[in-house]
């Protein structure tokens, strides 16, 4: 239905976008970005993860490591390998793209809280129920230092 109706829209897209742009180029790479999230939601997360194996590398080249494009195919790629691999595998990848953010940015950004809870909700997963819950409490200490009571991120 209405999922492949959009995969073949975006896998259109990608085509137009390599004939029109060029391979390599920032519509193509956010083209199949595009189609890699319609996999995903599609529940077709090895394939939407074959995808994310060669655009991954070629964003980061086009865009940098530090680029928000890049770190949402991160994000993606880490819930796929939640699903196909497992909380392992998905938490290793969490420890990588969190270790690179937070060697270069200052404040707290929205990215690195949502992944550092879903590194906390991968140990509770995995049982690990004490690790977890600091991690919880770390994430709303640094929220509301960093936002205020008032946010609606932070209130209770």
């Amino acid at each position: 239905g209405r999922h492949q109706d959009a995969l073949e829209q975006v896998e259109l897209g990608v085509e137009l976008c390599a004939r029109d742009g060029g391979v390599g180029s920032a519509a193509w790479l956010g083209a199949r970005g595009e189609l890699a999230k319609v996999l995903s939601e599609m529940g077709r997360w090895p394939a939407a993860l074959d995808e994310l194996a060669s655009l991954l590398p070629a964003a980061r080249e086009r865009f940098g490591p530090g680029d928000e494009r890049v770190l949402r195919l991160w994000q993606l790629r880490i819930h796929c390998l939640r699903l196909t691999e497992g909380v392992e595998e998905a938490l290793r990848e969490i420890e990588a793209l969190l270790g690179e953010l937070e060697s270069r940015s200052s404040p707290l950004t929205d990215l690195q809280l949502a992944l550092r809870l879903e590194r906390a909700d991968g140990w509770f997963a995995q049982g690990q129920v004490a690790p977890a819950r600091a991690e919880l409490e770390r994430c709303l200490a640094d929220a509301l230092s960093q936002l205020g009571p008032d946010d609606a991120l932070t209130v209770r």
